[in-house]
């Protein structure tokens, strides 16, 4: 699955990362915690952007820490989220939440995408969708 693939990869990069296989999963993670968040736009029947709103309307800073993951041209996405269109390579993906720390002036955690399927903070597919890394637990 590509959630797992992309756990692996920001695991090898030395980020703590959870993930999940849909909305519930990635929410009982507490992501508004996480430092990074990387979501798959499409979550199987959920869509990743209902997370990041749902993130969005307790905490409006939440855009700023999250990556969204996209294979569709026609997507509604926010123009205030990074995005990262599919395919992508691994050194694409690392890029981003680079990226992301930067702007964001931090340098360890990080979240990942579910796999295809669905996303929570992390991959597609994983939260079916989602995965994250909790603050302060992966090196930068």
């Amino acid at each position: 699955m590509v959630r797992d693939l992309i756990a692996r990869l920001l695991g090898q990069e030395g980020h703590a990362v959870d993930a999940a296989a849909s909305l519930s999963e990635a929410l009982a993670f507490r992501p508004a915690d996480y430092q990074a968040l990387v979501i798959d736009v499409r979550l199987g029947h959920e869509r990743g952007t209902d997370l990041l709103e749902r993130l969005r309307a307790a905490d409006p800073t939440v855009p700023a820490r999250c990556l969204l993951l996209t294979g569709a041209v026609d997507d509604d996405l926010p123009p205030d989220v990074a995005v990262l269109p599919k395919p992508f390579s691994a050194d694409d993906l690392l890029t981003a939440v680079r990226r992301l720390h930067a702007a964001a002036g931090r340098d360890a955690a990080c979240a990942a995408p579910a796999d295809s399927a669905t996303v929570t903070g992390a991959t597609s597919g994983a939260a079916t969708g989602s995965q994250a890394v909790p603050p302060s637990t992966g090196p930068g």
